[in-house]
């Protein structure tokens, strides 16, 4: 951000799928009886495991010391600042990699 790059450091999209995989990251459950796997799920775990409170602090920082930006909802929502160049990163499923390789047309290199 301080060397003349993109503006932002990542757009990430209020999405539910994003939510799933950050639970999952801190190797907690989304929701009860085993996430669905051992009895159909009746209740989300994620407030009563502290992942959901963990993934709305750790985004409420990035907001807030001016990393991440409020795209809005959506699962495709921060993809117009990444391909334009004003985030340095985005989150998405292969689903969406067409898209931003179009979008961003080789005005600089996509990692995945």
């Amino acid at each position: 951000l301080d060397k003349g790059g993109a503006g932002e450091v990542i757009s990430l999209a209020i999405y539910g799928w994003f939510f799933e995989q950050f639970t999952s990251k801190q190797g907690l459950e989304y929701v009860d009886n085993g996430n669905g796997r051992e009895a159909a799920a009746s209740a989300v775990a994620f407030d009563a495991n502290g992942s959901g409170l963990n993934i709305l602090n750790a985004w409420k920082d990035l907001y807030d010391k001016g990393f991440a930006p409020n795209v809005g909802r959506g699962g495709d929502a921060g993809l117009a600042d990444f391909s334009s160049g004003k985030s340095a990163m985005t989150l998405g499923s292969t689903a969406s990699l067409k898209q931003i390789l179009n979008d961003v047309n080789g005005k600089f290199e996509v990692g995945t």
